[in-house]
């Protein structure tokens, strides 16, 4: 079974990926060849009853020499994986398809029901399902063991909450997300492999997944790394366009900024306007500590991060913080105010959160109220100190 176990190592990276990734949808569209939802899964049922019609006429013809391949193999991958991780769950196969299929051509892996229904089936996982199979195994074990009385009782696997309809619409969600990036998937034998895994009646060995499919473990897992080899260069593309969309928009933004009247650039490319003159302290060192209000925007005027929301004042030496704020805050003093617009290489760069507000190569506007200067002493000044002392 050590195959069959690396192919299921394979289809949950590629499920991650695929979830997390932008869809393929959201491709087309920016390339202007965007099909329908209803173009879309009409092409799918095409599919569908197109292989029903070859299996229909295969003869003496081994299905193995007329699939499609990497779609058998995904379906496969699919159908083993409910079969053997969601069998008690005994759910309806055709509403399972169906909901793999709407959710595919018309689903949305960023939405926030998505993401809820995510969540949603996490706590279902660990509180209901992960029970219930514990206590079922404890039971077998005892019945093994010639145990008949005093059984662990099996708890129910759904309520008023967590309904089997529901349920089997939220996993078969997961799985048609997993596929909206992979490239030359056809429906007919994704379903056909799905099909020929999910219903082989006993699963002891690895020799009986092989006897029972069109393609063997090691042909299954074979497809599910090219897929996944392919999947990881996409996304390798895409970040690639998105650093250099990001970093040209965010130039072209800069351009406009530095013509607007009162804004300055200074050396390193950082753009700021003194907005109101303080009366107090510079900060002058790297160590300084300022206490400051401020707000965050990105480039196109969205706000990601605010001290005045919050209601709270933010503390931080300079030297805390990105190179922007360490070069601009020394441009005003105590009671002042400023407006920052931060090139990318004087911000996050590339290092950001994954999926949070902040792109990379994003370039940044914020507008600091600089409360208060805690001044500290540099090396050479403590050096001075010392030399004066003696």
């Amino acid at each position: 079974m050590r195959r069959f176990f690396y192919v299921m190592a394979i289809v949950a990276a590629t499920f991650t990926m695929a979830c997390n990734s932008e869809s393929k949808k959201d491709n087309e569209k920016e390339q202007g060849n965007e099909a329908t939802a209803e173009e879309r899964k009409q092409n799918a049922l095409d599919e569908i009853s197109a292989v029903e019609t070859t299996l229909a006429e295969l003869g003496e013809t081994p299905i193995s020499e007329v699939i499609n391949k990497r779609s058998y193999a995904q379906g496969a991958i699919m159908g083993l994986s409910v079969k053997m991780q969601f069998a008690s769950l005994e759910l309806d196969m055709d509403l399972f398809k169906k909901h793999v299929l709407d959710f595919y051509v018309s689903g949305d892996v960023e939405s926030e029901e998505f993401e809820k229904d995510n969540e949603s089936f996490m706590m279902y996982y660990y509180t209901i399902f992960g029970p219930y199979e514990q206590a079922k195994y404890k039971r077998q074990a005892y019945e093994d063991g010639g145990v008949t009385e005093g059984l662990p009782e099996l708890p129910e696997l759904f309520n008023e909450q967590y309904t089997k309809d529901n349920i089997t619409r939220i996993l078969a969600n997961q799985m048609g997300a997993s596929l909206q990036n992979i490239d030359g998937i056809d429906f007919g034998w994704l379903f056909k492999g799905f099909d020929d895994a999910y219903l082989i009646e006993s699963i002891e060995s690895q020799e009986d997944i092989d006897n029972a499919l069109a393609m063997t473990t090691n042909e299954i897992s074979q497809e599910m790394v090219a897929i996944q080899k392919e999947m990881q260069k996409k996304a390798e593309e895409e970040y690639q366009k998105m650093l250099a969309d990001n970093l040209e928009a965010s130039k072209e933004w800069l351009s406009e900024i530095e013509k607007m009247e009162g804004v300055k650039k200074s050396e390193s490319g950082l753009l700021y306007r003194v907005e109101r003159e303080g009366d107090g302290a510079y900060p002058t060192a790297d160590t300084d500590i300022v206490e400051v209000h401020y707000e965050g925007t990105l480039r196109n005027g969205e706000e990601f991060d605010s001290s005045y929301k919050r209601n709270e004042t933010a503390k931080f030496p300079l030297n805390g913080v990105i190179k922007g704020w360490t070069e601009g805050l020394k441009y005003i003093n105590e009671g002042g105010e400023i407006t920052l617009w931060i090139p990318t290489e004087l911000a996050y760069g590339t290092n950001v959160r994954p999926g949070g507000p902040i792109g990379p190569n994003e370039a940044l506007k914020f507008k600091v109220e600089l409360i208060k200067v805690t001044k500290t002493e540099t090396e050479a000044e403590v050096a001075e100190a010392e030399v004066a002392e003696e």
